[in-house]
């Protein structure tokens, strides 16, 4: 039996003049250094020896200076990956999933490793989907009630989804929502808290906090439904505010 080995520098480095996908550096270098591996005729031994040609016994590029220069000794065995994509479905973030990687494990691993690795466990997931299709079927499988609406080339432009049981979640607590509307009547997000009830000292600790993010000027006008818990929170921690009812809920 007689095998050839070659180095992972060997092939020659992407033309300039064709355009990439990514925008990256490589590399290859056309190394042609290799050794034929011969095995003798009892199969006990192996005799290694350079090809004839004088290029392929020198290298063209300086040794490597870390063991993860190389993609093979930073590829991911399952467990590894498993771990990886285990993390990363739990919402941990890349640089911390490789601080656990490295400190749980051997592996050589690079962060752009573990961003590769993430990105493959999301195609995975897809199961050949675009991202969209896959939050809507996401949206379906999980209970939510979704709309979806597409334009003249069948394209997605807009996604509308609600939960049936979104006043609270699922250890029962009643999530306050918090928003603000601009001088442009534009919404926008303030804040959220899951609250244990709904009682006057619920709403007065999460307005507390709520006053705690204003340091000069307070809020002109305060909306609420008619529901007087929060609305006695709303005159503790704003009393200078407006009070407003909401008809609509």
């Amino acid at each position: 039996m007689e095998l050839m080995t070659t180095l992972d520098r060997n092939k020659e480095p992407p033309s300039s003049a064709i355009r990439r996908v990514r925008n990256t550096s490589s590399r290859r270098t056309g190394c042609k250094f290799s050794i034929l591996a011969k095995q003798s005729l009892d199969g006990r031994t192996w005799v290694l020896t350079h090809r004839p040609n004088g290029e392929c016994a020198r290298h063209n590029h300086p040794p490597s200076e870390d063991p993860s220069a190389h993609p093979a000794h930073r590829r991911f065995g399952e467990r590894d990956a498993t771990t990886v994509s285990n993390l990363a479905i739990s919402g941990i973030a890349p640089r911390e999933i490789r601080t656990y990687v490295h400190n749980h494990s051997e592996s050589l691993a690079t962060q752009r490793d573990i961003y590769n690795q993430i990105a493959a466990t999301k195609r995975n997931l897809r199961e050949g989907q675009s991202s969209i299709q896959a939050l809507v079927d996401q949206l379906h499988n999980e209970g939510f009630w979704c709309r979806i609406r597409l334009d003249e080339n069948n394209r997605l432009t807009a996604i509308f989804f609600a939960h049936p049981e979104s006043v609270t979640n699922k250890h029962q607590m009643p999530l306050l929502d918090m928003v603000g509307v601009d001088s442009c009547q534009r919404s926008f997000c303030i804040a959220f808290a899951l609250l244990s009830n709904e009682a006057e000292e619920d709403y007065t600790w999460a307005l507390e906090h709520l006053r705690s993010l204003y340091s000069h000027e307070l809020p002109s006008v305060i909306s609420t439904d008619r529901c007087l818990a929060s609305m006695n929170a709303a005159k503790i921690w704003f009393p200078s505010s407006t009070a407003l009812l909401c008809l609509q809920r």
